[in-house]
């Protein structure tokens, strides 16, 4: 068997990237381990290190029923605690249409700026690309004035269109990206074979591009996911999604961490679950841009 010899410098550079990596997943996992605490574990001083865990709090944040005291059930729901599944639905619907949507809108502006020569296309694209350049809080009173006098507050559509406004230019960025990792041969030889640009497009082009596709669908998804400013001051009850109502754990008279914890618990599981069904495609993508 051939021995692997590491120098001083690879020891140090992994050990370096060890303590980095913990320093970013220990405080994630510290405080998602509330989720299996009762209420005065969690605020126990000092900090428990072994413990009794308990679901209490994980299944009540999905049915609404909520331990009032310690690690066991009293009787009833805590005022002013919402379960989780109607704003899990909320945010399933607003980042699903809004991935869709940008998609379709994304797909053809990233091919034609990378294979439809025009004039000003890089201008065109400079200007597309300044909408994430500036603090999304300069665009929440905007919005906020166009969604009120198009009497779309705390409607779906309202919060998907600005979703799609925020996301649509980094689609594009990404994706022209992978249109143009496509070799113009290929496209050549298509049009050479008969078809349109509209048919190369769509038979050759695209069906090349599906990993890019899923990897880009994949990132606005979690975005839109992870979105709280613009739900924060767009929604306040049908349109509500699970990052605006989690705060509101920590708002009342009763501060109950584990709350807080069990329900950042469920929404990350959401999101890791679609990470992991496409990490598959996630790779394949990286490795084509």
């Amino acid at each position: 068997m051939k021995h692997l010899r590491f120098s001083k410098f690879d020891v140090v550079r992994h050990a370096l990237l060890i303590l980095f990596a913990i320093s970013i997943i220990f405080p994630v996992i510290w405080f998602l381990r509330m989720a299996f605490m009762t209420r005065f574990e969690a605020v126990s001083v000092p900090p428990k290190l072994f413990w009794w865990p308990t679901l209490d709090y994980v299944i009540g944040s999905i049915t609404g029923y909520v331990p009032a005291t310690g690690g066991t059930y009293a009787g009833g729901a805590l005022a002013g605690f919402e379960p989780l599944p109607r704003f899990l639905m909320n945010n399933l619907i607003i980042c699903g249409c809004t991935t869709i949507i940008t998609l379709l809108l994304s797909i053809p502006a990233a091919y034609s700026l990378a294979r439809v020569p025009f004039k000003h296309n890089e201008t065109v694209f400079f200007f597309m690309l300044t909408t994430r350049m500036g603090p999304p809080i300069s665009f929440a009173f905007p919005f906020y004035f166009m969604m009120y006098s198009l009497k779309l507050i705390d409607t779906y559509p309202g919060i998907i269109m600005v979703y799609v406004f925020m996301n649509t230019a980094f689609t594009v960025w990404v994706l022209r990206g992978f249109f143009e990792a496509i070799p113009i041969e290929l496209e050549e030889a298509a049009r050479v074979d008969g078809l349109t640009q509209l048919q190369t497009f769509m038979k050759i082009s695209v069906p090349l591009c599906i990993p890019g596709v899923i990897v880009t669908a994949i990132l606005t998804f979690i975005f839109s996911w992870n979105e709280y400013l613009f739900s924060s001051i767009l929604t306040y009850d049908a349109a509500k999604t699970v990052q605006v109502i989690l705060p509101l754990y920590l708002a009342g008279i009763e501060q109950i961490w584990p709350m807080l914890a069990a329900g950042a618990l469920n929404t990350f599981i959401i999101s890791f679950s679609l990470w992991i069904i496409g990490r598959r495609y996630l790779m394949r993508g990286l490795i084509l841009k």
